[in-house]
């Protein structure tokens, strides 16, 4: 199924080659903008800006721009950066959507409730690795979905990230300080913020290594892929090694969409 765009996401014809297409993809995530700007099918620029500032974000984009896509996880993104990137490049972007052609075939009760961001790094995990593969992302929540060796995206488990962890503990007890996760903290800690970092870092680590674990065997085996922002705050104390890490999966993903939608 197609994506939605209001008039042209592209400057392009159908017969040009993947080559001569400059493509801007914006991943709207909830801690911020994630943006790559992808030539002759290679990433040549990143940036990430704060979610709601797209004017001055867009200033920074490499010229030559000649199509873009867009994904959102966020409640009124898609409309604010649609609307910046027509005064600034003149294009509408293709809007991704659980309907659109990820190349997979979403099992979801309704797949427009599917975060784009999941598709994305499913699909491209999938495309990339081939077979079945577990799917894991570390942001602000942790994701762990499953695509079966034919495609088909089977769902998966959403949890709360290490700062979604550290503002529960604080908010929800009297006496607990706001305290920042960590990498590198020590098991055991001798005071109660040294205490809350290990519970952050080693409970996310633990909470990952049992989730991927579980959905791994349910697969019958699969190959791990993960990506995010928060990975590398984990990775050194998983016990589960990931066969690829790639932090750049969901705006490859979205990239690969546009291709696809494009023809």
């Amino acid at each position: 199924m197609r994506g939605t765009c209001s008039r042209r996401y592209w400057r392009g014809s159908k017969r040009s080659t993947e080559g001569s297409v400059e493509v801007l993809v914006v991943d709207i995530g909830n801690s911020g903008a994630h943006l790559g700007a992808f030539r002759e099918g290679k990433l040549i620029w990143r940036a990430t800006v704060p979610p709601d500032g797209p004017d001055r974000a867009l200033r920074a984009v490499p010229a030559g721009i000649e199509g873009v896509v867009l994904g959102s996880v966020v409640r009124g993104a898609s409309e604010l950066w649609a609307e910046a990137i027509g005064r600034s490049l003149g294009l509408d972007p293709l809007i991704a959507s659980g309907r659109s052609d990820w190349g997979l075939v979403v099992l979801y009760d309704d797949p427009n409730s599917v975060g784009v961001d999941r598709l994305s790094a499913a699909s491209e995990a999938y495309h990339t690795v081939g077979g079945r593969v577990v799917v894991l992302d570390v942001g602000t929540a942790i994701t762990v979905d499953a695509v079966s060796d034919r495609g088909a995206f089977l769902g998966g488990i959403i949890a709360p990230g290490p700062k979604l962890m550290a503002s529960a503990l604080h908010q929800g007890t009297s006496l607990l300080p706001p305290t920042e996760p960590e990498p590198g903290a020590d098991l055991l800690g001798r005071s109660t913020e040294d205490c809350i970092r290990s519970g952050l870092l080693y409970g996310t680590a633990s909470l990952v290594d049992g989730l991927v674990r579980r959905v791994v065997r349910k697969l019958g085996g699969a190959k791990v892929v993960a990506t995010g922002g928060g990975l590398d705050f984990i990775l050194p104390a998983l016990e589960v090694r990931p066969e690829v890490v790639d932090p750049n999966l969901v705006i490859e993903g979205l990239y690969r969409l546009f291709m696809r939608e494009r023809g």
